[in-house]
Protein backbone atom coordinates (compact mmCIF):
# COMPACT_ATOMS: atom_id res chain seq x y z
CA UNK A 1 0.00 0.00 0.00
CA UNK A 2 1.20 3.62 -0.76
CA UNK A 3 2.02 5.14 2.66
CA UNK A 4 0.26 8.25 1.63
CA UNK A 5 -2.75 6.13 1.64
CA UNK A 6 -2.49 4.95 4.16
CA UNK A 7 -1.12 8.18 6.09
CA UNK A 8 -4.47 9.74 5.29
CA UNK A 9 -6.99 6.87 6.08
CA UNK A 10 -5.00 5.43 9.51
CA UNK A 11 -5.86 9.07 11.89
CA UNK A 12 -6.15 12.68 11.17
CA UNK A 13 -3.22 13.80 11.93
CA UNK A 14 -3.83 17.50 10.82
CA UNK A 15 -5.11 18.24 14.45
CA UNK A 16 -1.75 17.69 15.97
CA UNK A 17 0.31 18.78 12.95
CA UNK A 18 3.04 21.13 12.95
CA UNK A 19 4.20 23.13 10.40
CA UNK A 20 7.81 23.85 9.49
CA UNK A 21 8.88 26.58 7.29
CA UNK A 22 11.97 26.57 5.45
CA UNK A 23 13.41 29.99 4.37
CA UNK A 24 16.13 31.45 2.80
CA UNK A 25 17.82 33.65 5.54
CA UNK A 26 17.29 37.56 4.87
CA UNK A 27 21.18 37.46 3.67
CA UNK A 28 20.57 34.25 1.12
CA UNK A 29 16.87 36.41 -0.21
CA UNK A 30 19.87 37.83 -2.78
CA UNK A 31 20.48 36.68 -6.47
CA UNK A 32 24.36 35.72 -6.65
CA UNK A 33 24.53 36.82 -10.12
CA UNK A 34 22.74 40.68 -10.18
CA UNK A 35 22.59 40.63 -6.30
CA UNK A 36 18.89 42.01 -6.17
CA UNK A 37 16.51 41.42 -4.03
CA UNK A 38 14.78 38.27 -4.42
CA UNK A 39 10.98 37.59 -4.76
CA UNK A 40 9.06 35.08 -3.21
CA UNK A 41 6.89 33.25 -5.60
CA UNK A 42 5.22 30.50 -3.37
CA UNK A 43 5.41 27.59 -0.66
CA UNK A 44 4.28 23.66 -1.47
CA UNK A 45 4.86 20.87 1.44
CA UNK A 46 8.43 19.05 0.05
CA UNK A 47 7.96 15.96 2.06
CA UNK A 48 5.63 14.56 5.67
CA UNK A 49 6.74 12.63 8.67
CA UNK A 50 5.83 11.24 11.89
CA UNK A 51 7.84 11.63 15.22
CA UNK A 52 7.59 9.29 17.57
CA UNK A 53 7.08 11.17 21.18
CA UNK A 54 8.39 8.93 23.87
CA UNK A 55 7.04 8.45 27.16
CA UNK A 56 7.33 10.47 30.05
CA UNK A 57 6.49 10.40 34.04
CA UNK A 58 5.13 13.40 35.54
CA UNK A 59 4.88 13.73 39.56
CA UNK A 60 1.41 15.80 40.71
CA UNK A 61 1.25 16.89 44.49
CA UNK A 62 -2.22 17.62 45.44
CA UNK A 63 -1.83 20.33 47.59
CA UNK A 64 -5.27 21.00 49.90
CA UNK A 65 -6.18 24.36 51.29
CA UNK A 66 -8.06 24.56 54.38
CA UNK A 67 -10.05 27.96 55.05
CA UNK A 68 -11.13 29.36 58.53
CA UNK A 69 -14.74 31.04 59.29
CA UNK A 70 -13.20 33.41 62.21
CA UNK A 71 -16.54 34.73 62.63
CA UNK A 72 -18.15 31.53 63.38
CA UNK A 73 -14.57 30.36 65.02
CA UNK A 74 -15.31 33.69 67.76
CA UNK A 75 -19.01 32.41 68.73
CA UNK A 76 -18.21 28.74 68.91
CA UNK A 77 -15.82 26.51 71.29
CA UNK A 78 -14.74 25.24 67.84
CA UNK A 79 -13.00 26.49 65.00
CA UNK A 80 -14.72 26.09 61.82
CA UNK A 81 -12.50 24.41 59.11
CA UNK A 82 -13.44 24.68 55.42
CA UNK A 83 -11.16 21.59 53.44
CA UNK A 84 -11.43 22.50 49.27
CA UNK A 85 -12.55 19.30 47.79
CA UNK A 86 -9.69 16.90 46.51
CA UNK A 87 -10.36 14.81 43.18
CA UNK A 88 -10.30 11.09 44.78
CA UNK A 89 -7.63 9.15 44.14
CA UNK A 90 -8.72 5.64 41.83
CA UNK A 91 -6.93 3.21 45.17
CA UNK A 92 -5.95 4.48 48.53
CA UNK A 93 -2.45 5.22 49.60
CA UNK A 94 -1.33 4.49 46.12
CA UNK A 95 0.95 6.63 43.86
CA UNK A 96 -0.58 4.58 40.73
CA UNK A 97 -2.53 7.43 38.77
CA UNK A 98 -5.68 6.20 36.78
CA UNK A 99 -3.56 6.51 33.39
CA UNK A 100 -0.59 4.75 34.92
CA UNK A 101 -2.84 1.90 35.92
CA UNK A 102 -4.82 2.23 32.82
CA UNK A 103 -1.61 1.98 30.76
CA UNK A 104 -0.67 -1.45 32.59
CA UNK A 105 -3.95 -3.21 31.91
CA UNK A 106 -3.40 -2.23 28.56
CA UNK A 107 -0.32 -3.90 28.26
CA UNK A 108 -0.82 -7.11 29.70
CA UNK A 109 -4.40 -8.05 28.11
CA UNK A 110 -3.84 -6.25 25.11
CA UNK A 111 -0.10 -6.04 24.26
CA UNK A 112 0.51 -9.20 26.10
CA UNK A 113 3.30 -7.65 27.88
CA UNK A 114 3.78 -10.05 31.43
CA UNK A 115 4.43 -8.15 34.40
CA UNK A 116 8.28 -8.55 34.99
CA UNK A 117 8.67 -7.08 31.62
CA UNK A 118 6.65 -3.65 32.68
CA UNK A 119 8.21 -3.71 35.94
CA UNK A 120 11.88 -3.44 33.80
CA UNK A 121 10.38 -0.85 31.53
CA UNK A 122 8.87 1.63 34.29
CA UNK A 123 11.69 0.99 36.18
CA UNK A 124 14.20 2.55 33.53
CA UNK A 125 11.50 5.30 33.32
CA UNK A 126 12.07 6.08 36.77
CA UNK A 127 9.29 4.62 38.54
CA UNK A 128 10.44 2.40 41.23
CA UNK A 129 7.50 -0.02 40.90
CA UNK A 130 7.51 -4.08 41.57
CA UNK A 131 5.45 -6.34 39.41
CA UNK A 132 3.36 -7.27 42.32
CA UNK A 133 2.75 -4.13 42.57
CA UNK A 134 1.15 -3.83 38.88
CA UNK A 135 -0.63 -7.14 40.07
CA UNK A 136 -2.30 -5.67 43.27
CA UNK A 137 -3.18 -2.56 41.27
CA UNK A 138 -4.82 -4.82 38.78
CA UNK A 139 -6.83 -6.88 40.84
CA UNK A 140 -8.12 -4.33 42.66
CA UNK A 141 -9.36 -1.91 40.34
CA UNK A 142 -11.06 -5.04 38.80
CA UNK A 143 -12.82 -5.27 42.66
CA UNK A 144 -13.94 -1.81 43.27
CA UNK A 145 -14.85 -1.16 38.97
CA UNK A 146 -14.70 -3.49 36.87
CA UNK A 147 -17.19 -6.03 38.45
CA UNK A 148 -20.21 -3.63 39.45
CA UNK A 149 -19.93 -2.89 35.70
CA UNK A 150 -19.50 -6.64 34.55
CA UNK A 151 -22.79 -7.56 36.87
CA UNK A 152 -24.50 -5.18 35.50
CA UNK A 153 -23.68 -6.37 31.78
CA UNK A 154 -24.11 -9.83 32.96
CA UNK A 155 -27.68 -8.98 33.85
CA UNK A 156 -28.74 -7.40 30.43
CA UNK A 157 -27.27 -10.43 28.56
CA UNK A 158 -29.20 -12.79 30.61
CA UNK A 159 -32.68 -10.46 29.56
CA UNK A 160 -32.04 -11.31 26.11
CA UNK A 161 -33.62 -14.29 23.88
CA UNK A 162 -30.69 -15.72 22.03
CA UNK A 163 -27.40 -16.30 23.59
CA UNK A 164 -24.22 -17.80 22.29
CA UNK A 165 -21.57 -19.66 24.46
CA UNK A 166 -18.64 -21.15 23.87
CA UNK A 167 -15.07 -22.37 25.77
CA UNK A 168 -11.57 -22.62 25.23
CA UNK A 169 -8.63 -24.04 26.78
CA UNK A 170 -5.76 -22.49 28.08
CA UNK A 171 -2.28 -23.49 29.92
CA UNK A 172 -1.77 -21.94 33.03
CA UNK A 173 2.29 -21.42 34.37
CA UNK A 174 2.43 -22.09 37.76
CA UNK A 175 -1.20 -23.79 38.49
CA UNK A 176 -2.04 -27.16 40.18
CA UNK A 177 -3.85 -27.93 36.72
CA UNK A 178 -2.51 -28.46 33.49
CA UNK A 179 -5.11 -26.74 31.67
CA UNK A 180 -7.73 -24.10 32.87
CA UNK A 181 -11.06 -22.58 30.60
CA UNK A 182 -12.28 -19.41 29.19
CA UNK A 183 -15.94 -19.17 29.06
CA UNK A 184 -17.59 -17.09 26.29
CA UNK A 185 -20.97 -15.88 26.58
CA UNK A 186 -22.21 -13.18 23.60
CA UNK A 187 -25.55 -11.54 22.21
CA UNK A 188 -27.54 -12.84 18.95
CA UNK A 189 -26.13 -10.84 15.77
CA UNK A 190 -29.33 -9.43 15.88
CA UNK A 191 -29.01 -7.28 18.90
CA UNK A 192 -28.08 -3.39 18.27
CA UNK A 193 -25.77 -2.83 21.44
CA UNK A 194 -24.30 -6.57 21.62
CA UNK A 195 -22.57 -7.68 24.71
CA UNK A 196 -19.45 -10.31 24.64
CA UNK A 197 -18.65 -11.65 28.64
CA UNK A 198 -15.53 -13.78 28.79
CA UNK A 199 -15.29 -16.58 32.48
CA UNK A 200 -13.02 -17.87 33.90
CA UNK A 201 -13.46 -21.55 35.18
CA UNK A 202 -10.82 -24.41 35.66
CA UNK A 203 -13.80 -26.69 34.05
CA UNK A 204 -16.22 -27.20 30.54
CA UNK A 205 -18.33 -29.28 31.94
CA UNK A 206 -22.18 -28.24 31.73
CA UNK A 207 -22.28 -27.08 35.48
CA UNK A 208 -20.28 -23.90 34.10
CA UNK A 209 -22.87 -23.03 32.22
CA UNK A 210 -25.79 -23.89 34.13
CA UNK A 211 -23.90 -21.84 37.24
CA UNK A 212 -23.66 -18.85 34.83
CA UNK A 213 -26.96 -18.88 32.87
CA UNK A 214 -28.87 -19.92 36.28
CA UNK A 215 -32.76 -19.27 35.37
CA UNK A 216 -32.03 -17.84 31.84
CA UNK A 217 -35.21 -19.22 29.66
CA UNK A 218 -34.00 -17.95 26.58
CA UNK A 219 -32.54 -20.03 23.47
CA UNK A 220 -28.74 -21.11 23.77
CA UNK A 221 -26.71 -21.65 20.67
CA UNK A 222 -23.36 -23.39 21.04
CA UNK A 223 -21.03 -26.11 19.09
CA UNK A 224 -22.11 -29.78 19.20
CA UNK A 225 -19.77 -30.64 22.62
CA UNK A 226 -21.82 -33.06 25.01
CA UNK A 227 -21.80 -31.26 27.72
Amino acid sequence: MDFTCSFSYSYNYRKTRRLFHHELSEKEQYCSDCHEKLKEIGSWPARKELVFIPAQLKRLDHIQHAYKCEHCSLNNETDKIIKAPVPKAPLAHSYGSASIIAHTIYQKYELKVPAYRQENDWQKMGLPVQRQDLVNWQMKVTDYYFKPLYSLLKEILLTQAVLHADETSYRVLESSTQKTYYWTFLSGKQEKKPITLYHHDPHRSSQVATDFLGNYSGYLHCDMWQA
